[in-house]
């Protein structure tokens, strides 16, 4: 008999009972009496404690079985989680909180500008104001100590990064500006609530309530609160640097023996500066206002639950925090100060550590990281394509993120690394082998030389005869076995370069006399800011690839086993959106940093040295293998940047311009014209076209198909209508193909003069109206009157021949020329008004030719 019961976390459970039955009336004494108890109360203590085991097991299957579902759950980006529960299907942008419980409109907000200047009476703008006089207080009465202007600046830049950043931490995990402002709005009538509903109105347009107006949720409020703390300290923020970077500018500038070198540094800071202006405004117009002010901390919108990558997101991560922050820099080389590059470099870190600890880990718990690769591992695991417990990155030791005392693997990785560092170490003291300086640099550099060799000639034999997984093969193991057991030889070729390097910086480190400079700041910022761009970009391109991509998994185990979450095709999320390979030109920059840090140039010579083995291993070793394995799939350019060049040349490139251009550098005569003929120009063309059913129009000339294009959507309105071009050009009847594929067969690539034989051909007798886009001013006289002959022979009487010439053939002999030739040959030329809006200006010949002419 099967019974259910149901577990204390509310899941449920089936245990199995004993339906055997005793017959009891084979027992009749005391003594059976007594063993037939005895024995039924053996039974049921066998089936209580067999009921409880059951419970229990069941209990806590059903409980991890919940706690895996609720992992899984949280491992989905909250703003997807949302947007499935469809609690809303709007026909219009609306905002959502973020526990998915409130749809709202979403009230317009004021611009920036706006803000600050329109509305200087407002609370937040007078603070603002008040920070401005503040600073030019300073600036102006210190203008010989620009030191308290430097004092002002970092004050507002901790103001930013660590004022902003804690609110939106608090925010983000507390809802602490959401709480106060609910805390708020409960006490309607308190002076707390007046004051904040008053400051916060006044902000809004319209004086829009939003504390207490109940279709809003306290979550905007606290918003639009944020949104005016955020408004005073950025435009501070800006100001104060801007002016100490005048003031520093004032005091005594560097002169240069090249009388050149002043104005074109000038002239590099002013470009950094505006494409960096550039940049943010860019970055804001495609963000919007509320993403400026980071408006996902508090709650969503319909229109964005998912990250877009366009404009300038297409182009740089985290545009606003890197190439937005040129114009310090050139502020830096206007005012030629140490100590103005040195806050810049300070306050641009500090916005990265602002990125890479708040805004960071908040994106992509909301909207997910994008690791592609590491999510199709877990999924292969999850399904079961993969049998190895070891093989996903999360359990296996990189970056000693996850290094465990209690496996054996890490333990004997790290006591290697340990053994080799202490050999060298001790190895370098003096009568050592390895006394002196040029030993270190021979070890850095052979480590590096001898980890490239080798992993190279294992990856090579891998590809030609899995000569790696064989091996493992042939001794009863998997694939994923052999995989693993190359991580960790990859793994301690890793960590021995990176030690050995580290040894050779330590044994050249220079520590200058004065270290209390300006210069020495900036050298010290440079080589921090090296070594963590270098850390941040091994832990972002780790959390795209995952094991799988870090250790060149498509080496041992093939793409396809991921096909389900993956799919056989190379990963080109997150950092690598932008940068190809980005782990080998980013991942190595901490070798600078040190040697910027050392200050010596014997180390950077060993950076550079490594750097062009790794580079070298990549074009060697990985780039073939990718061509291989993912064929057309791999991505050419290298850049996001270079990507976006290359379209645009391309796009150029196929413009009608471009290609009329070409074809007159290539031909002059035949193409005649340096631009396509103008939409207008085409209409006038075609005013007198006939219309009629069974009509026959031809087109001579036809370049890109601007009065194609007029002819074709006019002729679309008559029954059986024939069109045909001649076109002498290849690459123009190839463009003309493609952009009217419907009617292929009409474009011929043939001269006008055929245009009687051609219809014949066809079973036409004649055309009804012939429209030309030939060059005729650049014709000899006595092609002009062949086509010409042609043009008349063909038409039908009473049919039209429209042609146009520029204006200056009104006044030019060869126009006038032409113009003779036209009432030669046609009874009736008429001229159209000039159509100004083409390049250069044109008018139309409207020639017809009358009935009963042959």
């Amino acid at each position: 008999m099967r019974r259910r019961g149901s577990t204390e976390n509310g899941g449920s459970f089936w245990s199995t009972g004993d339906s055997s039955q005793t017959d009891l009336s084979a027992f009749e004494d005391g003594e059976e009496s007594e063993r037939i108890d005895n024995a039924l109360h053996a039974r049921m203590l066998r089936s209580r404690n067999s009921s409880e085991e059951d419970a229990t097991t069941s209990g806590e299957y059903w409980k991890e079985k919940k706690e895996s579902s609720e992992s899984e759950e949280k491992s989905i980006p909250r703003a997807k989680r949302i947007a499935a529960r469809k609690i809303v299907a709007p026909q219009h942008d609306v905002g959502i909180t973020l526990d998915g419980q409130r749809v709202f409109d979403v009230p317009a907000t004021h611009s920036l500008s706006h803000s600050l200047f329109r509305k200087w009476y407002t609370l937040p703008s007078l603070l603002a104001y008040l920070g401005f006089l503040t600073s030019i207080f300073c600036t102006v009465v210190w203008a010989n100590q620009p030191f308290i202007i430097l004092v002002v600046a970092c004050m507002w830049r901790l103001m930013y990064n660590g004022g902003v950043g804690w609110l939106l931490r608090k925010e983000s995990k507390e809802n602490f500006l959401t709480q106060w402002i609910t805390r708020v709005r409960r006490r309607p009538f308190s002076p707390e609530n007046t004051f904040w509903s008053g400051v916060l109105r006044s902000t809004m347009p319209n004086d829009r309530e939003v504390i207490n107006n109940a279709r809003l949720p306290p979550s905007f409020a606290a918003w639009v609160a944020f949104r005016s703390f955020v408004i005073m300290v950025e435009s501070n923020d800006v100001l104060a640097f801007t002016l100490m970077a005048v003031s520093y500018g004032f005091q005594e500038r560097p002169t240069f023996d090249w009388p050149l070198l002043s104005p074109l540094i000038d002239l590099v800071g002013v470009v950094l500066v505006i494409a960096s202006l550039g940049g943010k405004v860019a970055a804001m117009a495609h963000a919007g206002d509320p993403a400026w002010f980071w408006f996902d901390f508090f709650f969503l919108r319909t229109g964005t639950m998912e990250l877009t990558y366009a404009g300038v997101f297409a182009l740089f991560p985290h545009p606003m925090y890197t190439v937005g922050y040129g114009w310090m820099y050139g502020c830096a080389l206007l005012s030629r100060s140490y100590q103005v590059l040195a806050c810049a470099m300070g306050f641009h870190f500090s916005q990265l550590i602002f990125l890479i600890l708040i805004e960071a880990p908040h994106v992509d718990e909301l909207y997910g990281s994008g690791n592609s690769l590491l999510h199709a591992e877990m999924e292969a695991m999850r399904d079961g394509v993969i049998h190895d417990v070891t093989l996903v990155g999360t359990s296996y030791i990189y970056l000693l993120r996850h290094f465990d005392i209690y496996r054996a693997a890490d333990v004997l990785l790290i006591l290697s690394i340990c053994l080799f560092i202490s050999s060298v170490w001790v190895g370098s003291f003096p009568g050592g082998p390895f006394e002196g300086q040029m030993p270190m640099i021979l070890i850095a550099v052979g480590v590096r030389l001898a980890s490239a060799l080798i992993k190279g000639l294992i990856l090579i034999g891998q590809e030609k005869d899995k000569r790696w997984t064989r091996h493992y093969q042939a001794a009863g193991r998997s694939r994923v076995q052999a995989f693993e057991n190359w991580k960790r030889i990859y793994l301690l070729f890793g960590g021995l370069e990176t030690s050995s390097f580290i040894m050779c910086a330590i044994r050249f480190v220079h520590v200058p006399d004065n270290v209390m400079t300006a210069g020495v700041a900036c050298q010290v910022m440079l080589g921090v800011f090296l070594v963590v761009v270098a850390l941040w970009a091994h832990g972002a391109c780790y959390q795209v690839m995952g094991d799988f991509g870090t250790f060149y998994g498509d080496f041992f185990l093939p793409p396809a086993r991921l096909n389900s979450a993956a799919g056989p095709a190379p990963t080109y999320d997150g950092l690598y959106r932008y940068l190809n390979n980005p782990d080998t030109y980013l991942g190595h920059l901490w070798m600078y940093g040190l040697a910027v840090l050392a200050s010596s140039p014997e180390v950077l010579a060993v950076a550079i040295l490594g750097h062009g083995i790794m580079i070298a291993f990549l074009n060697v070793i990985e780039k073939p293998h990718l061509r291989a394995v993912y064929k057309q799939q791999v991505r050419t350019e290298s850049t996001a940047l270079g990507r976006a060049i290359v379209s645009k040349v391309s796009e150029i490139r196929r413009s009608e311009t471009a290609l009329f251009l070409a074809n007159w550098v290539k031909h002059p005569v035949e193409t005649g014209a340096l631009a396509p003929s103008s939409e207008q120009l085409a209409e006038a063309m075609c005013d007198t076209m006939d219309l009629g059913d069974n009509s026959v129009v031809v087109e001579l000339g036809p370049g890109t198909g601007p009065f194609t294009a007029v002819i074709l959507k006019r002729l679309s309105t008559s029954k059986n209508a024939t069109y045909l071009a001649f076109e002498l050009s290849k690459e123009f009847v190839d463009r003309l193909c493609d952009r009217f594929p419907d009617h292929k067969d009409a474009f011929l690539l043939e001269s006008a003069e055929r245009i009687v034989d051609a219809l014949h051909e066809r079973g036409l007798h004649h055309a009804d109206t012939v429209i030309s886009g030939l060059p005729w001013a650049i014709f000899p006289k006595s092609l002009q009157r062949k086509i010409l002959l042609a043009v008349y022979a063909s038409l039908r009487p009473g049919g039209r021949f429209c042609t146009f010439a520029y204006l200056q053939g009104l006044v030019l002999p060869a126009g006038q020329n032409f113009k003779a030739l036209l009432d030669e040959t046609f009874e009736k030329v008429e001229r159209s008004n000039i159509v100004w809006a083409n390049l250069p200006p044109a008018f139309v010949y409207r020639c017809e030719k009358q009935t009963g002419s042959r």
